[in-house]
């Protein structure tokens, strides 16, 4: 395709098609395994390898009596040992050595391929690569060269990296201010004169909601501004609610 390299990121819009295409077993990827059993005097031994060639071993001190048809009994031990259900590894070969195994009973064989399994796992989490980068310090200038409040530069870190990046005033964030009176903490398309049917815009000189209007969490007091022309309405704090002191007299 004409302007597409190697290493772009790419994104696509939801298909509905396409995903049910990878929610078929058909579109399932699995890390490919082959597993060598070995049996011997002191047990068994299970030996994982993947195609990206991490091995793991799983061994587990057994008794067994000698079985009654060999031959079954390492076809079970391939059936068993291929079955890998819903974990990431599909098996493309089993190997069983002696070619006419002791006695394993089913359970036992499924346990310790579950096992196997799980430390397989771990084995290749523990082989992940880890990629690590340092931040890279870098002086580009930032785009405004005054700052508000609304920047919400709070400690010396933010302060120091504003002004690596060419920021020459800087104004403390809202919960650090003095006298932060005046200041407007919200702007926002919802207005409360367009959901009265008090719109400027639409009423015309018929105003039932003369300014300043107000509003109170019970904490604090702000002013509601109106920028019409660009339907905005801006909060603007205007300080704490005074509650009027109770009075103490004597009857």
């Amino acid at each position: 395709m004409k302007g597409l390299r190697v290493g772009t990121r790419l994104f696509r819009n939801h298909d509905h098609a396409f995903s049910r295409v990878l929610k078929k077993a058909s579109a399932q990827r699995k890390i490919s395994i082959t597993i060598d059993f070995k049996q011997d005097a002191d047990g068994i031994c299970l030996t994982v390898v993947d195609e990206d060639a991490h091995r793991s071993q799983f061994k587990q001190h057994l008794a067994f009596d000698p079985a009654k048809h060999p031959d079954r009994m390492g076809e079970q031990i391939v059936t068993q040992l291929s079955r890998t259900g819903d974990t990431p590894y599909t098996v493309t070969r089993v190997t069983v050595e002696p070619a006419a195994p002791g006695f394993i009973p089913i359970g036992t064989l499924n346990a310790m391929r579950r096992e196997a399994l799980d430390q397989h796992t771990r084995a290749r989490l523990q082989a992940l690569p880890v990629w690590t980068a340092a931040p890279a310090t870098n002086a580009v200038p930032y785009p405004e060269k005054e700052l508000t409040f609304t920047a919400n530069i709070l400690n010396a870190h933010a302060r120091a990296f504003y002004r690596r990046h060419g920021v020459r005033r800087m104004e403390p964030a809202f919960e650090t201010l003095a006298d932060p009176a005046g200041k407007t903490v919200m702007t926002t398309r919802y207005c409360i004169r367009h959901q009265l049917d008090a719109c400027l815009k639409t009423s015309g000189k018929d105003n039932p909601l003369p300014e300043p209007l107000q509003i109170d969490d019970g904490r604090h007091r702000y002013r509601l501004e109106f920028d019409c022309q660009r339907c905005r309405m801006h909060v603007v704090f205007n300080g704490r609610v005074r509650k009027p002191g109770r009075r103490h007299g004597r009857d």
